[in-house]
C-alpha cells in the first residue's frame, strides 16, 4: 500500500520449481525479493505488474566496454503469487541481461495499471452501496473481480434488473464519484468494525484485527460506505472520474452479475458507443439524435417488405406446384395419384403442398420427396376416402423411410420422415410408385 518503487535485493530465483542462481532471457522465472511493492491478488483484486531493474546500472542490453561488467538486467513482472503467508514470488520474464541472487535492484509497479485497478476497486464499494440503495438491503457480495480494464460484481438478487433500476444505480454511482468523498482505511478489531456498521460478507476469512475502508466526508459523522477490505483504493472518489454500467445478467439462481467501467475504460467505452451511433446515423441517413427513430421506421418497412416477399414466394411456389400437379398426376377410378420430387426450403413447405393438393383433389394420394438442408425428407398424404379403403400414410412412410436411412411416422392420412442419405431419394420415390401401383 506504500511506495510504488522500492530498492531491494534478489533473494532467490526458481525455474520450473527448482532453485537456480540466475535468470536469463528465454524462460519464465519466479523471483523472490527481500522487499516487495507489488500487490498480490486477493479479495477479487488482481495482482500488480511492473519491472525489476538493476540498481545503479545504465539500462542497456550490451556489456560495458569500460568496466567489463555484465549487461544491466531488466525483468518484466507478469504476476505475483503468495505461496505462503509472508512469502511472495514474482513471475518474471527477462527482457535484458541476466539477474543473479544477491543483485541489488529497483522493483517498480506499473503505476498506470495500478491506478486503473484502484479506481475500479473503490468503485466496487460505491457500486455495492448503490445496489443496496436501489434494490434493497438483501443485496450482498457473492464474488468480485477488480482488474485494470473493468470491475465485475456478483450479488444476491432474485430477478433481472430493469432498465430503470440500472439507470438509478448508475446515477447514484456517478453522484458518489462527483461528491469527491475522502477514502481512508483503519486497522481495528473485528468486533469493533462490525459494531460500527462495517459490512463483512465473508466472516470466516477475517482475523481478530481487520482493515476497514471507509468512504465519506472524513469527519466521521457522515460515512457513506464502510467495508472490511484488504485492497488498494483511491484517496478520493473524484479520482475515479466516471462509471458506466456495461452489462447485467444472471450468474446462478438468485445471483446476478454486473460489470462496470471506470476512468479511461469508461471514456473509451463512451467514445466507441458515440462512434458507433454516428456510423449508424450515417447509414440510416439521420442525425444521431434521430437515429433510433429512423432505425425503428426502417425495421417496420423491412418487416412489411419481408411479408410481401414471402407472399410472392408462396404464390410462385403454388403456381409451380399447380403445374406439376396438373401435368404429372394420374387419375385412377376418380382418385388422383402423384409421386414427385420437389424443391423445398423446409419440411413445412411439403405440408403446405399437401394442402394445395387436397384443395385440387378431394380424393387422392400424394407422396413428396425433397432435399431439405442437404438431407432427404418424405411426406405422404392420403385422402380420407382412400384411407377407409386401406391406404394408410403411416404404413407407406414406414416402408419408404428406411431406404433413405431414416424413420418416420404420423397419422393415417398424413405422415412424414427424414433420412440421412440424400442419394437414395430417387430410389425411395420409385418404391413409392411401385407401392401405389399395387
Amino acid at each position: 500500500y506504500g511506495a510504488l518503487s522500492v530498492n531491494t535485493e534478489v533473494a532467490a530465483i526458481m525455474l520450473n520449481g527448482e532453485m537456480t542462481d540466475r535468470a536469463v532471457p528465454g524462460d519464465i522465472f519466479e523471483v523472490v525479493l527481500k522487499d516487495v511493492p507489488f500487490y498480490v491478488e486477493s479479495g477479487g483484486q488482481v495482482s500488480d505488474t511492473g519491472i525489476l531493474t538493476e540498481d545503479g546500472r545504465p539500462q542497456t542490453d550490451k556489456p560495458s566496454s569500460v568496466s567489463g561488467l555484465p549487461s544491466s538486467f531488466r525483468l518484466s513482472v507478469k504476476g505475483v503469487q503468495r505461496l505462503l503467508p509472508g512469502f511472495v514470488t514474482l513471475v518474471c520474464e527477462v527482457t535484458a541481461g541476466e539477474a543473479k541472487i544477491g543483485d541489488a535492484c529497483v522493483a517498480s509497479v506499473d503505476v498506470e495499471r495500478r491506478n486503473a485497478i484502484r479506481r475500479n476497486h473503490t468503485a466496487t464499494h460505491l457500486l455495492q452501496k448503490a445496489l443496496r440503495t436501489v434494490l434493497g438491503s438483501h443485496v450482498g457480495q457473492q464474488g468480485s473481480l477488480v482488474s485494470p480494464d473493468r470491475l465485475r460484481f456478483d450479488f444476491s438478487h432474485g430477478a433481472a434488473m430493469t432498465r430503470d433500476e440500472i439507470d438509478k444505480v448508475s446515477d447514484i454511482l456517478n453522484e458518489s464519484i462527483l461528491s469527491d468523498w475522502l477514502v481512508w482505511d483503519k486497522q481495528e478489531s473485528y468486533k469493533e468494525a462490525i459494531a460500527s456498521g462495517a459490512m463483512a460478507f465473508f466472516s470466516d476469512k477475517y482475523g481478530d484485527v481487520v482493515r476497514v475502508v471507509r468512504i465519506g466526508d472524513g469527519a466521521g459523522s457522515d460515512i457513506y460506505s464502510a467495508e472490511l477490505c484488504g485492497g488498494i483504493h483511491v484517496g478520493r472518489t473524484g479520482e475515479i472520474g466516471s462509471a458506466i454500467v456495461a452489462s447485467e445478467g444472471a450468474l446462478a439462481a438468485g445471483v446476478r452479475r454486473i460489470e462496470v467501467l471506470t476512468g479511461k475504460g469508461a471514456l473509451a467505452h463512451a467514445r466507441k458507443q458515440t462512434q458507433q451511433l454516428a456510423q449508424i446515423a450515417h447509414t440510416v441517413n439521420a442525425t444521431p439524435d434521430h437515429a433510433a427513430d429512423q432505425v425503428s421506421k426502417i425495421n417496420v418497412q423491412l418487416s412489411e417488405a419481408r411479408k410481401e416477399l414471402e407472399a410472392l414466394r408462396r404464390e410462385q411456389a403454388k403456381a409451380g406446384f399447380d403445374e406439376i400437379v396438373t401435368g404429372q398426376s394420374s387419375m385412377v377410378n376418380g382418385s388422383a395419384m402423384l409421386v414427385v420430387e420437389v424443391k423445398a426450403d423446409k419440411v413445412d413447405d411439403l405440408r403446405e403442398m399437401s394442402d394445395w393438393f387436397r384443395e385440387k383433389y378431394h380424393s387422392g394420394v400424394l407422396i413428396l420427396g425433397a432435399i431439405v438442408a442437404e438431407k432427404p425428407a418424405l411426406l405422404v398424404s392420403v385422402s380420407a376416402d382412400l384411407n377407409k379403403k386401406g391406404i394408410e400414410a403411416g404404413k407407406l412412410i414406414k416402408e419408404l423411410a428406411p431406404i433413405v436411412g431414416g424413420s418416420g411416422g404420423g397419422r393415417p392420412t398424413l405422415a412424414q420422415a427424414g433420412g440421412k442419405d440424400a442419394s437414395k431419394l430417387p430410389e425411395a420415390l420409385a418404391k413409392a410408385r411401385e407401392l401405389l401401383d399395387k
